[in-house]
């Protein structure tokens, strides 16, 4: 539904799944390059921002709908509650 959320979790999961790769050789070799590795991360903020942004969004958007359909199929006034649960709603996505 949502072409810009698509590319951007394309191209988080594509660099996350080169950061993976790159962790694996480094135990395999016994070495590590640390600005490799730096690189990729910091190639990781910004799509990882916009995805935890659009996520955030939707699930505001989402919670009164829940809400009205509980109650729909619970038939009765019972409230309940919806929360999307991240680290990055009390830290930026580089300290993460």
């Amino acid at each position: 539904m949502d072409a810009g959320y698509l590319q951007q979790l394309m191209i988080y999961n594509k660099v996350l799944q080169q950061r993976n790769s790159l962790l694996k050789t480094f135990a395999e070799q016994g070495k590590t390059d640390w600005q490799l590795l730096e690189v990729l991360d910091e190639q990781l903020i910004a799509p990882g921002d916009f995805i935890f942004a659009k996520r955030k969004i939707f699930t505001e958007a989402l919670i009164p709908l829940v809400q009205q359909f509980y109650s729909r199929i619970a038939d009765n006034d019972e409230v309940i509650t919806l929360q999307y649960d991240s680290r990055l709603h009390d830290s930026s996505f580089m300290i993460c």
